[in-house]
């Protein structure tokens, strides 16, 4: 039909005695309540047998879908949605809407459903969708994505938009901030602006630091992969094989900085670039920079692929293999070596 059909759902009455007929019906035009009479004017038609009718405007101005289902509960319609408190409080057929037991009106009938031995739920939980989403409003706001978790890191991929400052925060641990791509932001502590620039691919220290805001100033958005450093470091882990790989391989290992906490390397190949055998000895994280298509090959003679996209995160443990590039461009990566 033309017109907006009835809704024909029936549902189980929670409390036979109270609402011995449930079932939703969308009334027609000629359903509508007159305003001026305390009864709705009804159609037995539309309402009693459940034959769809064309909407009808004449009884009122108001567009069709401007009035709510009904709920027919013996000789009571009441509405079904909710936050109509002038309709709630009206007498429809000369009998109250339903009341829960601490006498509140219920502000949806349509959410009650039989649970717990015909116990109905008296709340409507569209009440809670506000709440539910205003919780997750902090940490969407930031566009933080925890990526790796575990005792000695947590990494983070964070998205800073343009011109948006962030809340005032502190980090209570250093980081190594790894930029994957060029901007500038503005720094605002104790008062004191700085602007800095970063280039893609660039890898800084940043330690922990008091309460402070920061805001994107340049036009693009600006992604970060942070590697928050959980504990201090241990003297007892240190680089001493003569298999480190900045000492095989000094044209494609680089050492970016180092302190007491950690050792961060720039690997860049170049295509079909073989690396001779060299060792790994601490934990580390791997920021890819570009995507990559490489091979592994271990003192046992085994050899393993590694595929990743640019922006990717791994983990890895210590380890002595021989690596290749097995693409026709160049792949680059941020190593993070753990010293905690």
């Amino acid at each position: 039909m033309a017109g907006i059909a009835s809704a024909q759902r029936v549902f189980q009455a929670p409390n036979p005695r109270h609402v011995p007929s449930l079932r939703v019906v969308r009334h027609c035009g000629k359903c509508r309540l007159s305003g001026k009479a305390e009864k709705p004017i009804r159609n037995a038609q539309c309402v009693d047998s459940g034959i769809d009718r064309e909407p009808d405007a004449v009884d009122s101005k108001e567009p069709f879908d401007a009035k709510p289902p009904m709920i027919r509960a013996g000789s009571a319609d009441l509405p079904s949605r909710p936050g109509l408190g002038v309709s709630l409080k009206r007498k429809y057929g000369g009998q109250q809407p339903y009341k829960s037991t601490k006498g509140r009106n219920t502000t949806s009938a349509t959410s009650r459903s039989p649970i717990n031995k015909g116990q109905s739920m008296r709340y409507s939980t569209t009440r809670l969708l506000p709440l539910i989403l205003v919780a997750g409003i902090p940490l969407l706001a930031q566009g933080n994505k925890p990526i790796l978790d575990n005792d000695q890191v947590r990494v983070l991929a964070v998205t800073d938009q343009p011109h948006v400052k962030t809340p005032l925060h502190e980090h209570k641990v250093n980081r190594v901030m790894v930029y994957l791509n060029a901007g500038k932001q503005e720094m605002t502590q104790d008062g004191r602006k700085v602007l800095v620039a970063y280039k893609a691919g660039e890898a800084k220290w940043s330690v922990a630091d008091g309460m402070h805001q920061a805001e994107v100033v340049s036009a693009t958005p600006l992604q970060i992969v942070e590697v928050e450093i959980k504990t201090p470091g241990d003297p007892a882990k240190t680089i001493n094989t003569p298999l480190d790989p900045v000492k095989v391989d000094k044209q494609d290992y680089k050492v970016e900085f180092e302190n007491s906490q950690v050792r961060v390397v720039r690997v860049k190949l170049g295509a079909h670039r073989k690396v001779p055998e060299h060792e790994h000895q601490l934990n580390r994280v791997v920021v890819y920079l570009t995507d990559q298509n490489g091979s592994m090959t271990g003192s046992d003679g085994q050899t393993t692929t590694s595929q990743h996209k640019a922006g990717e995160v791994s983990w890895a443990g210590p380890a002595k293999h021989r690596e290749e590039n097995l693409m026709d461009k160049p792949f680059e990566a941020i190593v993070v070596e753990l010293k905690n």
